[in-house]
């Protein structure tokens, strides 16, 4: 795991679920052990708050959830509104595609 690990973060990344967390157990007629085998690996720039839940229900996996805190819109750069026709990567805009990537959770549902 050592390994992984620093060649995560050499790639700019970083393991939020915190380390020993159960995510996998055996039920009913299942055997092993428990484990962690759900990550989540993000940027490390990212500001994240880790949940983890007890109820799993019928499954052997426990539910794994990882807020992520949205910028204040003071801090977001302003896109300028631009009109393309077809699609280009190098035409993309930064700047309003990191925008709405923002509001993905919350047309989600707030996750």
């Amino acid at each position: 795991m050592g390994d992984l690990l620093a060649l995560a973060e050499r790639g700019g990344l970083s393991l939020r679920t915190p380390y020993g967390t159960v995510t996998r157990a055996p039920q009913g007629n299942q055997q092993g052990r428990t484990s962690t085998i759900d990550h989540f690996w993000v940027s490390q720039d990212l500001d994240t708050t880790y949940k983890g839940l007890e109820n799993r229900q019928r499954s052997d996996h426990y539910p794994q959830i990882l807020h992520i805190s949205q910028a204040s819109e003071a801090s977001i750069p302003q896109a300028k509104p631009t009109q393309y026709t077809g699609w280009a990567w190098k035409k993309m805009d930064k700047i309003r595609t990191a925008n709405e990537a923002e509001l993905i959770p919350e047309a989600l549902g707030g996750y």
